[in-house]
C-alpha cells in the first residue's frame, strides 16, 4: 500500500535524477570510560538500499582516552528526487537518507553506535553545476557506549537529468537494489531489520501514509458523476486522423450526487467495456486482470487519438503499458500506472481505477 501511495503521490510531478557525493571529513565520538570502538565504518542507508565506507581505525585524542576521531573517503549514490513543477513553492519533496557511524567488532559484525537522518532534498540543486553544501551535526546516539558523536561533512550533489515522474528510467539505480558494499566486504553485515532506528522511520512514514490516506478517503468516495451512462456512439475500432481530444476537462457534475466508489468503478467497467468493444482480445470484467497485457489502454487511447498509439506495435504487457503512459503523457495527464509493475504482475485496482478515471475525465465529452 505504501509503495503505491508514494507513486501516487508523484502524479503530475517532474523527477530529477542526482548523482549525491558525501565527504565525511571527521566523525568525534565520546565514549565511556574503559571502551573504545574496535574499528569503525560509516553506512548510508535508505530502506533496503545501504553504502558503505571500508573499514577504518579510531584515534584517540591526545589526553583524552574517551574521545577519539576519524576520517573516511567519500560515500556516493545517484538517487531521485521528485518536485511539483506547478507549485509556488518549487521544493523538491523529503528523501530522508540515514547516515549511521558503526563499531565493527572483532567478528566482523557492524553495530550501530549512532545516527542522524537527512533530508537529501535540501541538498540538490537542478544547474548545470555541482553543487556543494558543508554541513556540522551532534548525531543521536543509539549505544549506551557513546555520550556524543558530532559529524563533518560536505554534501555535493550533480543534476543529471530531468523528466517525468512516471519514467521508469527515471528511477535510482540504488532504488532496483537491495544492497550496495564497498571496500570489499561481502559477510559479516548486520541485516537492517537489526536497527532499531530504521525500524522505527520506516513505521512513521507508514504511519503518516495511513493517514494521508484515510484524510482524502471523503474526497474520493465523493467524486461526482459516478452513476451517469455513457454515451451511445460506435464501438469499432476507429480509423485515421489526428487527436482530436487534447482538453484534459476535470469539471464535476454538481447536480448529480455520487453514488460511491463501487458506483464508479462500475460505471468506469462499463464505459470502458463500449471504448474497447470492436477488439475480440480485449474484454473488460474489472479493473485489475482485464488491463493485465495493457492493450485496454492503448485501445481507448487509439479510439480519440489514432496518432498517438501504434495498435499493430502491441506487444508484451510493459512495452504496452508504456505506450499507453507516454501517450497520456502528450495529452497533459500524469499516468498513476507503472509499467514495471505490470510486467512484473503486480496489479493494483487504485492505480488502474485512477489512470481509467483520467481517460475517463479525458475523452467523455469527445467524438472519435
Amino acid at each position: 500500500m505504501s509503495k503505491v501511495w508514494r507513486r501516487l503521490q508523484r502524479v503530475g510531478k517532474t523527477a530529477y535524477k542526482f548523482d549525491f557525493t558525501i565527504k565525511v571529513h571527521t566523525v568525534t565520538l565520546e565514549c565511556v570510560s574503559g571502551w573504545t570502538p574496535n574499528q569503525v565504518s560509516i553506512l548510508w542507508v535508505r530502506r533496503g538500499r545501504k553504502v558503505r565506507t571500508e573499514v577504518t581505525s579510531w584515534t584517540t585524542m591526545p589526553g583524552k582516552d574517551t574521545q577519539g576521531v576519524v576520517h573516511w573517503q567519500a560515500l556516493e549514490a545517484t538517487m531521485t528526487l521528485y518536485m511539483d513543477t506547478n507549485s509556488t513553492k518549487q521544493k523538491f519533496d523529503e528523501k530522508f537518507w540515514t547516515l549511521v557511524v558503526e563499531n565493527v567488532g572483532p567478528d566482523g559484525r557492524h553495530k550501530a553506535l549512532a545516527t542522524k537522518r537527512i533530508n537529501m532534498g535540501e541538498f540538490a540543486d537542478p544547474s548545470l553545476l555541482p553543487h556543494e553544501s558543508k554541513q556540522k551535526y551532534r548525531m543521536k546516539p543509539v549505544a549506551r557506549k557513546v555520550h556524543l558523536t558530532e559529524l563533518a561533512v560536505t554534501f555535493i550533489s550533480k543534476f543529471e537529468r530531468q523528466g517525468p515522474a512516471i519514467d521508469d528510467d527515471m528511477r535510482s539505480v540504488t532504488s532496483e537494489m537491495s544492497a550496495m558494499t564497498f571496500g570489499g566486504f561481502e559477510d559479516g553485515y548486520m541485516s537492517e531489520n537489526e536497527y532499531e532506528f530504521e525500524n522505527e522511520a520506516n513505521k512513521e512514514e507508514n504511519e503518516q501514509i495511513m493517514k494521508e490516506i484515510a484524510a482524502i478517503g471523503a474526497d474520493f468516495r465523493q467524486l461526482s458523476s459516478f452513476n451517469e451512462e455513457p454515451a451511445a456512439g460506435t464501438a469499432s475500432s476507429p480509423s485515421g486522423g489526428g487527436c482530436l481530444a487534447r482538453n484534459s476537462s476535470n469539471e464535476n457534475n454538481n447536480n448529480k450526487q455520487s453514488n460511491g466508489v463501487t458506483s464508479h468503478q462500475e460505471m468506469l467497467i462499463a464505459w470502458s467495456r463500449k471504448e474497447t468493444s470492436g477488439y475480440k482480445d480485449i474484454s473488460i470484467e474489472d479493473l485489475t486482470d482485464s488491463w493485465a497485457d495493457g492493450a485496454a489502454f492503448c485501445a481507448i487511447i487509439y479510439k480519440y487519438c489514432p496518432d498517438l498509439i501504434k495498435m499493430s506495435q502491441l506487444k508484451d504487457p510493459y512495452s504496452n503499458v508504456k505506450q499507453a503512459t507516454k501517450a497520456a503523457v502528450s495529452l497533459g495527464l500524469s499516468p498513476s500506472i507503472d509499467p514495471l509493475d505490470f510486467h512484473k504482475g503486480r496489479l493494483d485496482e487504485l492505480s488502474i481505477l485512477t489512470f481509467v478515471d483520467q481517460l475517463y475525465q479525458q475523452f467523455k465529452t469527445e467524438t472519435p
